[in-house]
């Protein structure tokens, strides 16, 4: 039990290390030069999710991410988790480019949720997660349009879609 608990434990650390270093690289360079937009180097499609704009942004993802992962694993198939937590976002960002950059993990944390959203779970729960995803993304719409809100649905859609058409592949 202490091993499964501690493998856990360093397998979300390691990633939010990764994140919290490469924001603090942004202390001394502009990293926004590694997010994703329209004139954008191919490579960004890969980096703009390790990006983020503050700390609180970073915190936040960080802290759902958390929670996703924490449900999820050691139920979900690591080798189709993993290239979906990679491509999906790339895909999303690329179509969903616009002329300023996308940073930021919440397109991973889309590919989580809508593979959670195809795990056995009561309808209830997927109803209401659908309805409060709806929400936030017309709110962020309307409300915040310096935020992609494009990425979140692609991802969102994209991942959901693939899981549904893995079936019991996706499972452990």
């Amino acid at each position: 039990y202490r091993n499964f608990v501690y493998g856990l434990v360093k397998q979300k650390m390691n990633f939010i290390l990764l994140l919290i270093f490469i924001w603090s690289l942004g202390m001394c360079t502009d990293i926004r030069l590694l997010g994703y937009s329209f004139d954008s180097p191919w490579y960004t499609l890969f980096t703009f999710s390790y990006v983020h704009v503050s700390f609180i942004h970073l915190l936040i993802n960080s802290c759902i991410f958390i929670c996703y992962w924490r449900s999820m694993k050691g139920l979900i198939n690591m080798k189709l988790l993993i290239p979906m937590i990679f491509f999906i976002p790339a895909v999303s960002a690329y179509f969903s480019a616009s002329s300023v950059p996308t940073v930021g993990a919440s397109s991973i944390i889309m590919v989580l949720m809508g593979i959670y959203l195809t795990m056995p779970i009561p309808k209830k729960v997927v109803r209401e997660i659908w309805i409060l995803t709806i929400i936030s993304f017309v709110v962020t719409f309307i409300f915040a349009p310096q935020i992609n809100t494009l990425i979140h649905i692609y991802s969102l859609l994209l991942s959901y879609v693939i899981s549904l058409l893995a079936g019991r592949r996706i499972y452990a």
